[in-house]
């Protein structure tokens, strides 16, 4: 079993900076339901997958979700629940904290690529099993079919799946999901400063002049995603 004893030091996870959710983080959040056409979380039901740190977490709470959390290392369950979150060990089944098909949203930031291919089956159904008929499961991982996700997926010991955009559907066909999209995180431009939006434009050029040479010179013009990371959005059937 991997230890996760140091895994804190190593992310800079300190007590006192938990729930701290920067502007950069808010916009991302934000953004990324944008995308899913959910702007309004008010009263929805939102289970994370290994909160880490909280910022999703605190903002999520602050949009006025009945939210829950699970995470692996005990010492974060215990700031959090110090702190008023609802938070429970990862190892507690959903069924013990939440009804089945009750969430509208589980989402998973950085989260399965920790996981075996058998381990991230297996919590594929068990979000299924959790959530509503049309709610979703949204989860970013390191792109498994970029050539530049290298530093992320092999920059963590912990790491044990590279997920790619073609074993995302498989897994989930074998699921029950329906694929909503798989594509790059989302990446606001505004409301973060002058340098920020000087450098995210340039960014954001930059791909959508190079990316789509890349895919059809070295790629074959696949559907794949070049990022760095990769967002996948599931959805349960009605």
């Amino acid at each position: 079993m991997t230890s996760y004893k140091s895994y804190q030091n190593f992310k800079s996870w300190m007590p006192e900076s938990f729930g701290q959710t920067t502007i950069e983080e808010s916009k991302y959040f934000e953004k990324e339901f944008q995308l899913v056409k959910s702007s309004n979380l008010n009263n929805m039901l939102v289970v994370e997958i290994g909160f880490g740190n909280g910022s999703f977490t605190s903002w999520a709470t602050k949009k006025g979700c009945d939210y829950r959390g699970f995470e692996l290392i005990p010492e974060l369950v215990i700031v959090a629940t110090e702190l008023g979150f609802k938070v429970y060990d990862s190892e507690i089944p959903f069924e013990e904290v939440v009804s089945d098909e009750s969430v509208d949203y589980v989402v998973a930031w950085d989260v399965f690529e920790h996981l075996d291919t058998d381990q991230i089956t297996l919590k594929f159904l068990e979000c299924f099993k959790a959530l509503k008929p049309g709610g979703r499961l949204m989860a970013r991982v390191p792109s498994g079919d970029s050539p530049f996700s290298g530093p992320l997926q092999n920059g963590d010991f912990t790491h044990k799946t590279c997920l790619g955009s073609s074993k995302v559907r498989q897994i989930s066909i074998a699921t029950g999901f329906v694929v909503e999209s798989i594509r790059a995180p989302a990446l606001p431009i505004w409301g973060m400063g002058l340098k920020t939006f000087c450098r995210r434009a340039l960014v954001t050029i930059a791909q959508k002049t190079f990316y789509p040479f890349l895919k059809n010179i070295f790629m074959g013009g696949g559907d794949v995603v070049l990022t760095q990371n990769m967002i996948f959005v599931l959805r349960k059937p009605y």
